[in-house]
């Protein structure tokens, strides 16, 4: 029989995979301690799920999670998954609200690439550039990573056109590269400032210009 094919391979760097953030839940937990107080069966939910202990009363309670950034991906994982239903649609009903809106344009990206039979690996921050496979397809990137209008931007911006440079770099030397989108979520980094990391991206190697797309994030929204 002939060998199947393997499977194309993308790779989506986006920060909202870190979401939530302790940052994030911090302004949630006081309700959370609230419902976790009055219901019994959520908070041995809870503690088994998290790996808790102790009253929720106690300040401490939540530092588990606050610490723990496998913690805080497992809570976003498992919020549907509380015995009270009333744990998703109260206790952490705004914290919901306030990401889900976050991780809808990259569960689309997913679900599209999924569908096709691709591979796709997640992360939420830069990689060092020999960690990343050589045999990609697909390149997703937010090039700012980060919700918010960063002081920093400027370096923010320029560290990901290094990362972006140098991978490029290391695929000129397969014959081989991948497509590149690049996106973002914040209003002021518009089509000038795409089209000036595009150039800087592929200033190295002109030819890899035509393998750069750059899209707004919420064009990738299916709402």
């Amino acid at each position: 029989m002939p060998k199947k094919p393997a499977a194309p391979k993308a790779i989506v760097i986006d920060d909202a995979y870190a979401l939530p953030t302790s940052d994030t839940l911090r302004p949630h937990l006081r309700g959370l301690r609230s419902f976790l107080l009055r219901n019994a069966a959520a908070k041995a939910w809870f503690d088994e799920t998290f790996g808790l202990a102790g009253k929720a009363s106690v300040a401490a309670y939540f530092d588990p999670i606050l610490e723990s950034h496998e913690k805080q991906r497992l809570f976003w994982d498992e919020r549907e998954n509380c015995p009270d239903p009333n744990y998703l649609t109260t206790a952490i009903a705004d914290l919901v609200t306030e990401v889900t809106p976050k991780k809808a344009p990259l569960l689309a990206v997913e679900k599209e690439l999924f569908g096709r039979g691709w591979t796709i690996s997640r992360l939420s921050q830069l990689p060092a550039v020999e960690d990343v496979d050589g045999d990609l397809s697909l390149v997703v990137i937010d090039y700012v990573l980060q919700e918010e209008m960063p002081e920093d931007l400027v370096e923010k911006i320029k560290r990901s056109i290094e990362f972006l440079q140098q991978l490029l770099v290391r695929y000129s030397t397969t014959g081989r590269c991948p497509l590149v989108v690049l996106i973002s979520s914040l209003p002021s980094v518009k089509k000038k400032q795409a089209e000036e990391f595009k150039g800087k991206s592929s200033s190295r190697e002109r030819s890899f210009g035509s393998f750069l797309r750059a899209v707004s994030r919420a064009a990738s929204d299916p709402a």
